[in-house]
């Protein structure tokens, strides 16, 4: 008889499990579903590689280059774009080479508002009276965070059912998507309730334990007229250049913002840029001179020139 029971005790256990593991998939694929088409920008397609990667197989003992001879050639493994400057990257298969490089390649970048003193060099040590309120670019060199910063370049399809001329994204020839990780402090009331559920909701789409829920801001590539009025151009010092790039900060509510601050870690007025395409950064490191090329390349926000000459 205690064997029976035992059996059959075991067995309303096993179904249980059985039951509450096919709920929680279920949940899962439903969840995954919901985040998904969320992400999904009307009337446009993702650009870029998207669930693969040229780079999968960069450790296999054949690119070790151990057994190259000297008939062997060299070629490109995989190609990279950051339309975020220092941000995460986008693996592309192909792309466009404009005047400023690559398309979409780090044409926007983050900048903070530094107090410095008027006509001095870093590492100079002299009194000096005179300040000012600058924007200066952040890296990961100094922002480290700003690796964890997801990117998505999302480009007009009119092959997507969502397609329209007048879609928002689509009027200004595709956008970024921006995300970070964030989860808000909670505790037990219904606003603490709402931010559990989201947490959990984010750990069974992605199935990771580790998994956070993602705020998500977009950025046009090129505004139209209408949009561009509520930006401002400004001087924004990167290296040693102080170009004129425009604001767009505006394009981020102001409580992501704030959010992104502290997920960055950083503590002054924190700025989006995007490139002047009527006000390209002249460069001369990698590039030929204004007499070779008929004028002195520019690029947006990139170091220097992005391709060197052979």
């Amino acid at each position: 008889m205690d064997t029976l029971m035992q059996s059959g005790a075991f067995a309303l256990i096993t179904a249980l499990l059985v039951a509450c593991t096919a709920s929680l998939l279920l949940l899962s694929s439903q969840f995954r579903k919901e985040l998904e088409a969320e992400l999904i920008v009307p009337g446009c397609r993702r650009f870029g590689l998207v669930g693969r990667s040229n780079m999968t197989d960069q450790y296999s003992p054949e690119h070790n280059g151990e057994n190259l001879d000297s008939s062997a050639t060299c070629k490109i493994k995989a190609l990279f774009i950051y339309p975020v400057k220092s941000c995460k990257p986008v693996e592309i298969e192909h792309n466009d080479v404009i005047l400023t490089g690559l398309r979409y390649d780090r044409q926007f970048c983050f900048a903070q508002l530094k107090t410095e003193e008027v006509g001095k060099e870093e590492g100079d040590l002299s009194v000096n009276t005179e300040w000012a309120h600058n924007w200066k670019f952040i890296t990961q060199r100094n922002v480290p965070r700003l690796s964890q910063v997801d990117i998505q370049v999302w480009v007009p399809d009119p092959s997507s059912p969502s397609y329209s001329p007048d879609a928002e994204w689509v009027k200004s020839k595709g956008c970024l998507a921006c995300s970070f990780a964030f989860t808000p402090e909670w505790s037990w009331n219904l606003e603490g309730l709402k931010t559990a559920f989201s947490l959990l909701k984010t750990k069974l789409a992605q199935r990771d334990i580790r998994a956070e829920p993602r705020l998500t801001f977009k950025l046009p590539i090129a505004p139209d007229e209408k949009r561009s009025i509520k930006y401002n151009r400004e001087v924004m010092k990167i290296w040693k250049c102080s170009p004129t790039a425009i604001n767009v900060t505006s394009e981020i509510p102001p409580d992501t913002l704030a959010k992104l601050k502290y997920f960055l870690g950083v503590s002054n007025p924190l700025a989006l840029f995007m490139a002047d395409p009527l006000n390209h950064r002249q460069v001369f490191r990698n590039a030929p001179t204004a007499e070779e090329a008929g004028y002195q390349p520019g690029v947006g926000f990139a170091d220097a020139v992005s391709c060197l000459r052979s």
